[in-house]
C-alpha cells in the first residue's frame, strides 16, 4: 500500500441496523435511536378508466421499517465517483451508500486498489447523503426528513455532510427553512475522505413516503409560511415542457381540452418552494404527468382530486402511495401505447407520453367536473 494511503472497504453490511446489531452487545456507548416505529398503511386502489387495474397498483398494504439514527463511532466517509459511508471494523454500508441499479458488490469504492487516508476529525458528522440528492422529490423525500430524524434523536452534530450537486436553489431555500447554518454544511469535492470522531447516520427512507415525513414537510415548508390560498388555482394542469425527457408529445391538445373544463397550465421552473407548496394548497384538481414536481401532492389538502399520466411502457406508482398518506383522491391515465409485462423495466423511464385524449375525457367525467 503507497504511503499515505489506506486499504478500500472489505466487505460490506446491506444495511445500517446489520451493523448496529453486530456491534451494539459490545459498545460502551448507544448506538442506536428508534424515532419512529413500523408503520402500515392500507391503500386504496386508484380510480382509472382502464380495465384491469394495472398491476403495480395491486398492493393493498405498504409496509416501512422503524426510522432511527445511528451512531459510527470512528466511522469513516468518502466521496468518489460516489459517496461511501464506512463502518469502523472497515465495511461500506450499502443502504447508506445505496445506489440505483446496483448491487452493493458493484459499489465504485470496491474498484479502488486504494483510499486517501482519512483526514481525522474529532467533531461529530452527520451523512445526509443520496444519489439522486439533486432531483426536487429525493431531496424532499429521501434527504430533508433526516433532518428531523437528528432532531429527534437530540444528537449533537458539528457537520452536516451533503452530497454534490445540492447547491440549486430549492436546496438553499429549504435548507434555509430548517434553519442549517452554512458553515455546517459540507459538500465534499472527490476524493475527500474522513474519520469523525462519531458519525451520525439517519436511516434511509427507501425513496418511499412515510406518515412521519410528510407531516414535518408540511409543518416546516408549507404551514409555517403559509398565509392564505391562491385564488384562480382551483384548477391546474403542471406542464413538463421545461424538461428535457418524459415530455406531453401532444401537449398543445392536453392543455386546450383542459382549458375547456377550467385548468389553468403551470410551469413549475424558476418557482420558490413556497410558493410551489401554496400553489398545490390551493388545488382542488392537479392533472400532471409523471415526474418530480408532484412531490408537492404532500402539500395538498385532503380530498384533492390528482390525476397522474404515464407513459405506456413505465409506470412508478410512489404518488399513489403519497395521495394514500394524505387521503387525495388519486386517479391515473396511461398513455397511448403497448403495455409491457408485469415486471419492472426502467430502461422506459425517460419515455416521452402520448396522453390518451379519450381517456383524459373520461377521466375528467368521472372527476365530476
Amino acid at each position: 500500500m503507497p504511503r499515505g494511503y489506506e486499504p478500500p472497504p472489505q466487505g460490506y453490511y446491506n444495511k445500517l441496523k446489520d451493523w448496529v446489531d453486530a456491534s451494539q452487545p459490545g459498545s460502551p456507548q448507544r448506538l442506536y435511536y428508534e424515532i419512529h416505529p413500523e408503520e402500515k398503511l392500507r391503500l386504496n386502489p386508484p380510480k382509472q378508466v382502464e380495465e384491469p387495474v394495472y398491476w403495480q397498483f395491486r398492493r393493498e398494504t405498504i409496509s416501512r421499517k422503524p426510522a432511527f439514527v445511528a451512531v459510527l463511532p470512528g466511522g469513516r466517509f468518502y466521496s468518489g465517483r460516489s459517496d461511501a459511508v464506512i463502518s469502523p471494523d472497515n465495511k461500506l454500508i450499502w443502504d447508506a451508500s445505496q445506489l440505483f441499479f446496483r448491487k452493493p458488490g458493484r459499489h465504485p469504492v470496491f474498484g479502488q486498489n486504494s483510499l486517501p487516508r482519512a483526514r481525522r476529525t474529532p467533531e461529530t458528522a452527520a451523512v445526509l447523503t443520496f444519489c439522486s440528492s439533486h432531483n426536487y422529490y429525493h431531496w424532499l423525500f429521501d434527504v430533508l426528513p433526516k433532518f428531523y430524524l437528528l432532531r429527534e434523536s437530540g444528537l449533537p452534530v458539528d457537520k452536516f455532510i451533503l452530497s454534490r450537486h445540492t447547491e440549486g436553489a430549492f436546496h438553499q431555500e429549504t435548507l434555509s427553512r430548517l434553519n442549517i447554518p452554512r458553515d455546517q454544511i459540507v459538500r465534499p469535492r472527490r476524493g475527500f475522505h474522513m474519520q469523525a470522531r462519531q458519525l451520525v447516520v439517519p436511516s434511509q427512507a427507501g425513496s418511499l413516503p412515510s406518515s412521519w415525513a410528510c407531516t414535518f414537510l408540511r409543518r416546516e415548508l408549507l404551514f409555517k409560511t403559509l398565509t392564505k390560498r391562491m385564488k384562480g388555482f382551483e384548477r391546474i394542469y403542471i406542464s413538463r415542457s421545461d424538461a428535457s425527457y418524459r415530455k406531453v408529445k401532444n401537449e398543445y391538445q392536453v392543455t386546450a381540452l383542459l382549458a375547456y373544463f377550467g385548468f389553468k397550465q403551470v410551469v413549475l421552473k424558476g418557482m420558490s418552494v413556497a410558493d410551489q407548496a401554496r400553489l398545490f394548497y390551493s388545488a382542488d384538481v392537479i392533472v400532471s404527468a409523471h415526474g418530480a414536481g408532484l412531490a408537492n401532492l404532500v402539500f395538498c389538502r385532503p380530498g384533492t382530486k390528482v390525476v397522474e399520466q404515464f407513459a405506456a411502457k413505465y409506470v412508478n406508482g410512489c404518488y399513489w402511495l403519497l395521495s394514500n398518506y394524505l387521503e387525495l383522491d388519486y386517479h391515473c391515465l396511461f398513455g397511448v401505447g403497448e403495455r409491457l409485462p408485469e415486471k419492472e423495466n426502467y430502461a422506459h423511464v425517460k419515455d416521452d407520453i402520448h396522453a390518451d385524449l379519450a381517456g383524459l375525457i373520461r377521466t375528467v367525467k368521472l372527476l365530476g367536473l
